[in-house]
């Protein structure tokens, strides 16, 4: 990743009106370059570019997307819990209207207990910035029923907290949400037979797979 990045950045600093020509849209380093379209333009280093372009990648795609992965894959090892947040987004979403069709709404996402347990679990058990907290025992329905005081909302913090918290996290959260909410509303999920994904990882700041190994399921469509 960060041999595109310099390879990016070296191509603007080198040739800033071929860079321009060859992308369809301003690209974050164009953005950097000449302040944003606001007319005042900072000189930023090499690094500082690289630095910034893995920082937006790492933050707003490595994490969220490792979430997701994780959340399927531990849905796809829990089949009872796959089926019951399934009840769940159909009572929340039923079918309906001249074409029988449901609309998935963030605000109704949000309110769903189910749902939100298992987005928290995913968090507790593979979070994005993992520290050096123990994860085990995955159990979903910890976070049913627990109220906001209570030590394990208090100290559950995948977005960091505070003056240093997460920039993206409600943009984060949506994300989430809503994927999960439209593929386990559509889909019965379950993991390829060539699948070698298991779940372990490795802290490298953002959490990483342990390996190379890709997350690989097959998908059946609900009919209700």
């Amino acid at each position: 990743m960060k041999q595109v990045m310099s390879e990016q950045v070296d191509e603007l600093i080198q040739d800033p009106t071929k860079a321009r020509a060859k992308a369809t849209h301003m690209t974050i380093f164009q953005a950097l370059m000449e302040g944003g379209g606001s007319g005042s333009s900072v000189p930023l280093s090499r690094d500082i570019l690289i630095g910034e372009g893995l920082t937006i990648v790492g933050a707003a795609l490595e994490t969220t997307s490792w979430i997701l992965t994780s959340a399927v894959h531990q849905l796809c090892l829990n089949p009872l819990i796959q089926r019951r947040l399934h009840d769940e987004l159909v009572r929340a979403f039923p079918r309906g209207g001249r074409d029988d069709i449901y609309e998935i709404e963030l605000a109704t996402c949000e309110k769903l207990p189910y749902l939100t347990a298992v987005i928290k679990e995913t968090h507790r058990l593979t979070p994005g910035i993992p520290g050096r907290l123990p994860r085990v025992v995955p159990e979903g329905d910890r976070w049913l029923g627990m109220t906001a005081d209570s030590l394990e909302e208090k100290y559950l913090v995948p977005f960091g907290k505070g003056s240093r918290s997460c920039l993206g996290m409600y943009l984060a959260s949506a994300e989430i949400y809503i994927t999960l909410a439209v593929l386990f509303r559509r889909f019965k999920f379950a993991l390829h037979k060539d699948n070698e994904m298991t779940g372990a990882w490795v802290d490298h700041f953002m959490t990483t797979p342990d390996g190379q190994a890709a997350l690989v399921v097959s998908a059946a469509e609900y009919d209700d």
